[in-house]
């Protein structure tokens, strides 16, 4: 239970969220996409504060970089792989996550899309919900993660999600053969296609399942080209002496 409580916590430190159940897709090698280079004459003296990527009004620092850096070393890649070669890769494969995240963050206030502390207040309810009193703070406790950054997190996750579902989930169409379709394929019996379109239409609740989950599967689609557009619009800065730092053993 508590392995199941940890990866809740670090999928939304790290944003593995896509839609809840789906994983966020990569964009391509980072050398595919034009990066600008941050100067580095405006850096605060701390180089832990400095802006290590930036889109528009919003950035990541190095500090925080390496905080959900150590999350996901911490659970997702416990093997502790010393090839170097794996470790810039997981690490690269990291900034490609964080810089999805500062362009759809960007969309979001080109939206005027918030998210309210009710909200996430609401969100954290439904998650502590699900599991023993307690564990979450055993958990963070733990893991060296202060609620606070926790929280922090979750509300982004909150956001991005909002455009998602704004940006590709409201402009999917479902139609009625879709659905029969997936019915068949995932819930019939032994009697396999034996199952109509009607008896869908019957049952509300599978209905209504199966349609939110063709809407993201669907959309998951659109994710790619639709990160492809947001940089263009949004030009993304990386400053690369910080991250050559980062890089050294």
């Amino acid at each position: 239970m508590v392995n199941n409580v940890t990866k809740v916590i670090v999928s939304i430190l790290t944003l593995k969220w896509f839609y809840g159940c789906l994983r966020i897709r990569l964009m391509g090698m980072l050398m595919a996409i034009v990066l600008m280079t941050v100067s580095c004459a405006d850096e605060p003296l701390d180089p832990s504060q400095a802006d290590l990527i930036r889109v528009g009004s919003h950035s990541i620092t190095v500090r925080q970089f390496k905080r959900i850096q150590d999350m996901s070393q911490d659970y997702y890649w416990q093997d502790h792989d010393s090839n170097t070669a794996v470790t810039e890769s997981r690490t690269l494969r990291l900034l490609n996550q964080m810089t999805e995240e500062l362009l759809i963050k960007e969309r979001a206030k080109a939206l005027s899309l918030t998210v309210s502390d009710t909200e996430v207040d609401t969100a954290i309810q439904n998650i502590k919900s699900d599991y023993p009193e307690g564990t979450f703070e055993q958990v963070l406790l733990e893991n060296a993660v202060s609620f606070d950054f926790w929280r922090q997190r979750l509300k982004i996750r909150l956001l991005i999600d909002k455009v998602i579902e704004k940006e590709l989930e409201s402009n999917v169409i479902i139609t009625p053969e879709d659905v029969s379709a997936y019915y068949k394929k995932h819930y019939s019996g032994p009697s396999g296609g034996q199952t109509s379109a009607a008896k869908v239409d019957q049952d509300k609740d599978i209905n209504e399942i199966i349609v939110r989950r063709l809407r993201k599967l669907k959309a998951e689609k659109n994710y790619k080209d639709w990160i492809d557009q947001l940089q263009q619009t949004y030009p993304v800065e990386v400053n690369w002496e910080l991250w050559n730092q980062l890089q050294a053993p």
